[in-house]
């Protein structure tokens, strides 16, 4: 997680040689400063504070799920940025269905021991596989950190399923979604 000041605007806009590397979230309180994340299958959250300005960006992978990075980066705004939970309104973009996120036992087990995310995961005897929705683990991660649901927005468009989507798991060559925020009063 990173702290995007305005010395860094342009960093990644061109090449990945400056671009912030191993980072899966940015936020910002300066106005024109754009952040971008890239995303295939992952679940990509915005998040905005309407009474300070910050906006932010996360790419919560089911690695990063099952490492909190969601909830990591709200407890860091909230505790150091000092953002109100109930002035948060987050939005889950795009990504890839609970039916179509086939896991094995090893990553299911990462997800058991989060302690909430069992109502999100089912068993499939035919595949021998379990299926695990991404998007209402990191949104339940946004509930625990004291977000009001009903400032939470969820995408349910599955990238697997939509043509127009980008689906890492159907394709490792294809093309990454755009998530981006920006505070633009100035």
């Amino acid at each position: 997680m990173l702290r995007s000041p305005k010395h860094d605007k342009g960093n990644g806009a061109y090449t990945i040689d400056n671009a912030f590397l191993d980072t899966d979230g940015l936020y910002t309180f300066d106005a024109g400063v754009m952040l971008c994340s890239f995303a295939a299958d992952c679940v990509p959250v915005i998040i905005r504070d309407k009474k300070t300005g910050l906006v932010g960006v996360i790419h919560s992978g089911w690695q990063g799920t099952v490492k909190e990075i969601t909830s990591k980066f709200l407890h860091q705004i909230i505790a150091v940025e000092y953002c109100n939970p109930a002035d948060l309104e987050i939005q889950i973009a795009a990504s890839i269905s609970q039916q179509q996120f086939e896991v094995d036992s090893d990553v299911y087990l990462k997800f058991e021991s989060l302690g909430y995310a069992s109502e999100f995961m089912y068993f499939n005897p035919s595949t021998n596989k379990y299926h695990i929705d991404n998007q209402a683990t990191v949104k339940r991660q946004c509930e625990l950190s004291g977000i009001p649901s009903s400032q939470i927005q969820v995408d349910s468009t599955c990238t697997f399923l939509n043509s127009e989507g980008f689906s890492y798991r159907q394709d490792r060559k294809c093309g990454r979604h755009l998530i981006f925020a920006m505070n633009k009063k100035m």
